[in-house]
């Protein structure tokens, strides 16, 4: 599983900058909105980046120069980032909205590794490991950086925790990429709160913007 993962983010690393590396174009629709609203700034944060280049909402960007930080508390993934993602910083731990030290449960498929995944079938569990929880404020507040032109957040059903810990940062970023489905509503507030709103709907993910 490893060896494969590295395979494809070496012949994503050397081949040219592909349309989109995106579940479904939200990358694209990153971009168009940074043209669209004349986004200057070139800084992002990708919670539960995964995989440094396949199903990435930030790999693009990255290719086209910016960088950033990723979290990503699979150490195995992250090791990839170190080396396929030299210019970003990279953290090994979670989010959420208080600190703690929780059960990281990981699955077979690392697309599907969490802290809170109830659909985890026994047949794709693999194993669990304490891990370190932060709130993104505690994070973002020793980041010398004046905007963030990008937060994505896919974390596997935890992303209402990451929300709610994250209200500074918010209020410093312009766009907000999240993996989101109907039992989502209650964090809808929260953007909303902090100015944002909703641009484009995609099959797995909501794009906000902060005007």
């Amino acid at each position: 599983m490893l060896l494969k993962a590295w395979l494809v983010a070496l012949r994503n690393s050397m081949g040219a900058v592909r349309e989109s590396y995106s579940q479904t174009g939200e990358d694209r629709i990153v971009e168009q909105l940074l043209e669209k609203e004349k986004i200057t700034s070139r800084f992002y944060i990708d919670v539960g980046a995964n995989h440094p280049s396949k199903l990435s909402n930030t790999y693009r960007m990255y290719r086209n120069g910016f960088s950033g930080l990723t979290i990503e508390p699979n150490q195995s993934l992250l090791r990839l980032h170190r080396i396929f993602r030299k210019r970003d910083m990279q953290l090994g731990i979670g989010c959420g909205d208080v600190p703690a030290l929780l059960k990281f449960q990981h699955a077979t498929s690392h697309v599907l590794s969490g802290f809170q995944n109830d659909d985890l079938k026994t047949s794709d569990f693999r194993g669990t490991e304490f891990i370190p929880v932060l709130p993104l404020d505690l994070v973002t507040a020793g980041l010398d950086i004046e905007e963030i032109t990008v937060l994505s957040i896919d974390v596997e059903g935890y992303d209402t925790h990451v929300v709610s810990g994250a209200s500074q940062t918010l209020r410093k970023t312009r766009i907000v990429v999240i993996e989101a489905d109907a039992g989502d509503g209650e964090m809808l507030p929260l953007f909303e709160s902090a100015g944002f709103v909703i641009v484009e709907r995609t099959k797995h993910n909501i794009v906000f913007l902060r005007k």
